[in-house]
């Protein structure tokens, strides 16, 4: 065995700054490589949320079902179910959101709401959160269009980062995607970057994983990296927030399902004609769409004929997609309910998350995403001043007020929460009359629970009789 120190003695006198750089090359080409997988599998995530699946579902379903899979490739019926659930999730900005500066004069109030309106501002907080949903990493900077400050959100497939040592959650370098050049739809192409540090903008691309810059480096102006990185949890040793994406797996878990069932509804919807006879019964299959002869088997045993239906075992299936629900929105500590209507959303199925679930979800963001909202209006107020003839005061405190969200008080939303919740046992019809009518004990609910069942089947007996003409 060679030990260290005779190593070290035998590496004395030689130029090691070849094999260093060879290492440290091999190094950045494998962190670049990785990254490149990263921002691949972002790059997917994003097509399931904008509902790009079709040919993804196909390539499952036929790695599940190898020699039956050509029939249930033609039932796909692509569930957007990553889109519903990031919808759900991302409602975090959905209603009567606003944003003002403390010890704001009205003259500055209406600059800060004026530069709020002309960016959309409110709006791009809606697409950040449901994106923040789907590939948990969101990075927005600030800028100036047609004269105007304005935000680009850089989603993470179009984002590289070089983590500030000490603090791994955090970027000293921030590289964005701002240009790419392909040489043929499918050959590989140039890629451009934009990077910040705390001082600095150049613009750079990649030569065999070394970093060449294009632009000479300009100072940004800003009195910090002009990058705020939005996410829905704290991290404290990694900087992505990505994961399995387990959303994705599930919807992609959902279409077989669907698939399938709707397979086997294609089944049931036709009858099979069966015959045990050896003669030729050709002329009496009119009407007829499948059959299938066969011979009985038996020496001298007179042959039948008969009519089979598949029992297709739908409420099996449902009862399936609802456990693999339940077992995902889990993990969030969040229920709710996959509920078939055939006026609603791809495959008949809708999402339905519980009010208080979904509320105490939301609540748990918004300590996360209002730092991030300070830190990217500080910047924009920064930008302002730099850039065009308004002025507003840096220093300013911003304060972010949520109002009441019209989706998780819709009356007749919450109805439909209730009778989930009373069909699974969540809660009773005395749960219920005593939330919407808080000044009521567990007795008097439990009274009017009752009385509303009388009322109710004495209404309905005097409706039989008037249709009966008593």
């Amino acid at each position: 065995m060679t030990s260290i120190g005779s190593f070290s003695k035998r590496l004395q006198g030689v130029d090691m700054s070849n094999y260093v750089d060879s290492l440290r090359l091999g190094q950045i080409t494998t962190t670049l490589r990785n990254d490149m997988v990263r921002r691949r599998v972002a790059a997917n995530a994003l097509d399931w949320l904008n509902n790009v699946q079709y040919e993804q579902t196909v390539a499952y379903i036929r790695s599940l079902w190898n020699n039956d899979s050509d029939r249930k490739v033609l039932m796909i019926d692509p569930l957007p179910f990553v889109s519903m659930i990031c919808g759900e999730l991302g409602s975090t900005f959905n209603d009567n959101v606003t944003i003002s500066a403390e010890g704001a004069s009205e003259s500055q109030s209406k600059l800060l709401s004026k530069m709020l309106d002309d960016c959309l501002f409110y709006t791009k907080l809606q697409d950040i959160d449901r994106l923040v949903e789907c590939v948990g990493d969101i990075h927005v900077l600030p800028t100036i269009t047609n004269g105007k400050v304005d935000i680009v959100i850089v989603t993470p497939d179009r984002a590289m980062v070089r983590q500030r040592l000490g603090n791994p959650s955090d970027a000293s370098v921030f590289y964005y995607l701002i240009s790419q050049t392909y040489d043929s739809p499918t050959v590989a192409r140039e890629e451009i970057w934009g990077k910040f540090d705390d001082l600095l903008y150049t613009e750079v691309k990649f030569i065999q994983g070394k970093e060449v810059a294009i632009t000479e480096p300009v100072l940004h102006g800003f009195s910090r990296m002009p990058v705020v990185h939005f996410s829905n949890r704290m991290l404290y040793d990694r900087y992505w927030n990505d994961s399995d994406y387990t959303h994705i797996l599930l919807n992609q878990s959902l279409n077989a399902l669907i698939a399938a069932e709707n397979h086997m509804l294609y089944d049931q919807s036709y009858s099979q004609l069966i015959s045990t006879y050896d003669c030729d019964i050709q002329t009496i299959t009119l009407g007829i769409d499948r059959m299938v002869q066969a011979r009985s088997g038996m020496p001298g045993t007179e042959g039948e004929i008969k009519f089979l239906t598949p029992d297709a075992k739908i409420e099996a299936v449902l009862k399936a997609i609802n456990e693999k629900v339940d077992l995902y929105l889990a993990m969030y500590k969040l229920s709710g309910e996959m509920i078939r209507k055939p006026s609603s959303a791809a495959s008949g199925y809708q999402l339905k998350l519980t009010q208080a679930g979904k509320r105490e979800y939301i609540d748990r963001k918004k300590p996360l995403y209002n730092q991030r909202i300070r830190e990217l209006l500080e910047l924009m107020v920064e930008k302002l001043n730099s850039s065009t003839s308004s002025v507003l005061p840096t220093g300013l405190t911003f304060t972010v007020t949520y109002g009441n969200n019209a989706d998780l008080n819709d009356p007749m939303t919450q109805s439909s929460i209730d009778t989930v919740n009373m069909n699974s046992n969540v809660e009773s019809i005395v749960d219920v009359i005593m939330r919407r009518n808080p000044d009521m004990t567990r007795e008097e609910a439990l009274a009017k629970a009752k009385q509303n069942v009388k009322d109710n089947e004495e209404v309905r007996n005097s409706s039989s009789m008037m249709r009966a003409g008593y």
